[in-house]
């Protein structure tokens, strides 16, 4: 049975049941359900739920109707899939119920896979200070289709090393179609770094690769004169942070489709960028050019 087209707007499951209602839920905000979706005991994902996961998120991917199915395999998975207003938009929110916290994520998708491009990850929040926030920032005020955000330490469960996750997953369901590049956000500190050009740094790009990228050649000239920021390409210009480990650009190469941007900002850079809505929007523009 299918929920009713465009019009179903909350549908909520728990282990013990589920709730939909016909409108969006005005109480919750995604600022509120990235902070409630913290916590949990790391588990081990199953393949059998990274390939679940994999199916179900190429549906959201690809616009299609969700249906009670794909609602009830959600709630089968530890999900609840809720549908917000923000900013004049709908927001298609994925979260771990209460009862089932184990480390998978935090996932926003715009409801129109037309009216954004792009996928925002940020695997390390809290960890990597600002990092959350600053995704959820360029999520709202640029045209995404979707943002990851991790929901327990990294010493935990790192999604930034853990080759079967729910970010995987989704690598997955982004590289069996369509242009789109996933956008890995971290966090440095340059006095930790062994180099002297990392220590001069404030923006490090790597395609995950050791080359460099012509995309990301475009997008350090696109970034420089605009954010006033120190931009350096791994390994060309800086021989570390390159992200070669990283599971996502691997499993996205894997897949045929070299999209993928590992995008290092200081401490600096990224406490600029938080309280520069002109050096947000410089930087969601060069992103936007991402091809």
């Amino acid at each position: 049975m299918k929920c009713k087209p465009l019009f179903w707007t909350l549908c909520l499951f728990y282990c013990t049941g589920a709730m939909a209602t016909e409108s969006p839920s005005a109480s919750a905000s995604p600022e509120m359900m990235l902070e409630q979706s913290l916590g949990g005991d790391y588990a081990p994902v199953s393949r059998e739920a990274a390939d679940r996961a994999e199916r179900l998120f190429r549906r959201l991917l690809e616009n299609r109707e969700t249906t009670e199915d794909d609602l009830g395999a959600w709630m089968d998975l530890g999900f609840s899939l809720q549908q917000l207003k923000a900013g004049g938009e709908t927001l298609l929110a994925l979260s771990e119920t209460p009862q089932a916290k184990e480390g998978r994520g935090f996932f926003l998708f715009r409801e129109k896979a037309s009216h954004g491009r792009h996928i925002l990850q940020a695997p390390h929040r809290r960890y990597d200070r600002g990092t959350g926030d600053l995704v959820l920032q360029l999520f709202d005020e640029g045209a995404f289709r979707a943002a990851v955000w991790n929901t327990i330490h990294r010493r935990e469960g790192d999604l930034a090393r853990l080759e079967r996750s729910y970010f995987t997953a989704l690598a997955r369901a982004t590289g069996s179609g369509g242009r789109d590049w996933t956008i890995q956000i971290h966090g440095f500190a340059k006095q930790k770094r062994k180099t002297p050009a990392g220590r001069a740094s404030d923006i490090i790009l790597s395609s995950g690769q050791d080359f460099v990228a012509p995309a990301l050649r475009r997008l350090a000239g696109c970034l420089g004169a605009p954010l006033g920021l120190r931009v350096a390409l791994y390994p060309e210009e800086v021989e570390e942070l390159g992200g070669t480990r990283n599971p996502v650009g691997r499993t996205l190469r894997w897949m045929g489709a070299d999209r993928f941007l590992h995008l290092e900002l200081s401490a600096e850079a990224r406490e600029a960028l938080s309280g520069d809505s002109e050096g947000r929007a410089a930087l969601v523009r060069c992103l936007g050019e991402l091809e």
